[in-house]
């Protein structure tokens, strides 16, 4: 099964860091991040003010922070820089990042690739080819959508004739990143559109991709399970891999040089889209639209009277694989107007979790709020005009 397995980090990283020190032992590395400083007191684990933390080998390894950069650099024998830097870069997308990162190097020395990472979270890689120069320099980068902006990972080795150094070394770096753990890992979106159930004109066909990067294809009857990518779908336990591109609600898929189209179900969240009344008193409105540039449905929930005060919900909800719409950024205020029109808001919470659920049959919406008595506080509401 190629599921989970797929460049995993840890996996990666051991085969980076095998060839650990350079060859005469007095190569530097030409990038900012590889540039440490003011270097922090060592210890077994290292917390980061991003929310991500890890654990660390002190007797061979040291902590430096400089800007918004951590290092882990390896000081024990080994001839040649052998380090990783993490950073956080706010407000871009992974592949952004990475090519950024990458600028000055040569496109046709770089191997790009992509998987899993930190479990079933998917990330990026750019890593250099050869080395080149003689020094025996090996770098690469991952980076991965995180928490509304980009985790970046920077991996610096160098190539090591003495293979039993290379693998110690090779261990106690690749065992850094494996002991990664995350305060909060926020849903990823930026892929959010195309995940979805998509069937073909005769309905004999189907591409069904999840979430979590996994799913099914059907073809001739036969059902297979896949893992698809930002260009491509490969089968599990078969090398079989198909190109495949997004257009709207339509994917086409290339099989054996045909290009055969499939649309995505309507089910797909659509039909949450609209205004929505209360069921049992129509006092209380919903009103959900879907977000074209984050991929999420934003709502707001509040009086439909035009009352001197009364109370808001908002929050941006993402849809799942069950069908349902969930949300972790909830707020709840209660809003007063002034006579002038102006308004205060008093922020009862933040941050606030729950999920909506559709009825297709009845065209019913089910609003649980988990910050408020869920078990209790289940409202349903009816499409309708506001």
């Amino acid at each position: 099964m190629k599921r989970k397995v797929v460049l995993s980090l840890a996996v990666l990283s051991l085969a980076f860091f095998a060839g650990c020190n350079s060859q005469n032992g007095t190569d530097t590395v030409n990038t900012e991040t590889a540039q440490v400083e003011d270097s922090v007191e060592s210890g077994s684990g290292y917390a980061s003010k991003d929310g991500w933390s890890v654990k660390y080998d002190d007797k061979n390894v040291t902590v430096n922070e400089h800007g918004n950069t951590e290092s882990f650099v390896y000081t024990g024998e080994c001839a040649g820089t052998t380090m990783i830097n993490i950073s956080y870069v706010k407000d871009k997308q992974p592949q952004e990042v990475l090519t950024e990162s990458i600028k000055d190097w040569d496109p046709e020395n770089v191997v790009r690739s992509e998987g899993y990472f930190a479990g079933d979270k998917w990330c990026f890689m750019a890593d250099s080819k050869e080395d080149k120069t003689g020094s025996g320099l090996i770098q690469g980068f991952t980076a991965a959508e995180y928490n509304g902006g980009v985790l970046l990972i920077e991996r610096i080795s160098h190539i090591d004739t003495d293979e039993e150094r290379g693998m110690a070394v090779s261990d106690t770096m690749a065992n850094i990143l494996d002991s990664m753990e995350f305060e909060e890992y926020k849903s990823q979106t930026q892929y959010s559109y195309v995940s979805g159930t998509y069937v073909n004109s005769d309905k004999t066909k189907t591409v069904e991709l999840k979430e979590d990067h996994t799913g099914n294809l059907t073809l001739d009857g036969k059902k297979e399970s896949l893992i698809w990518y930002t260009t491509e779908i490969a089968l599990d336990d078969s090398d079989t891999k198909y190109e495949y591109t997004i257009e709207g609600n339509n994917l086409l898929l290339n099989v054996g040089d045909e290009w055969l189209e499939f649309t995505k179900s309507v089910a797909a969240g659509s039909n949450y889209e609209g205004n929505w009344r209360e069921k049992s008193a129509e006092r209380v409105v919903a009103d959900i639209s879907k977000n074209s540039a984050t991929g999420l449905y934003d709502v707001e929930i509040t009086w439909r009277e035009d009352l001197p005060q009364k109370d808001v919900y908002t929050m941006s909800a993402e849809y799942k694989d069950d069908g349902t719409l969930y949300y972790e950024n909830g707020v709840h205020v209660i809003r007063t107007f002034e006579k002038d029109g102006s308004y205060s808001d008093d922020v009862q919470y933040e941050n606030g979790t729950g999920v909506f659920k559709l009825d297709i049959d009845s065209n019913e919406i089910s609003w649980t709020d988990n910050n408020e008595k869920s078990e209790e506080n289940v409202q349903v509401f009816i499409k309708g005009e506001i």
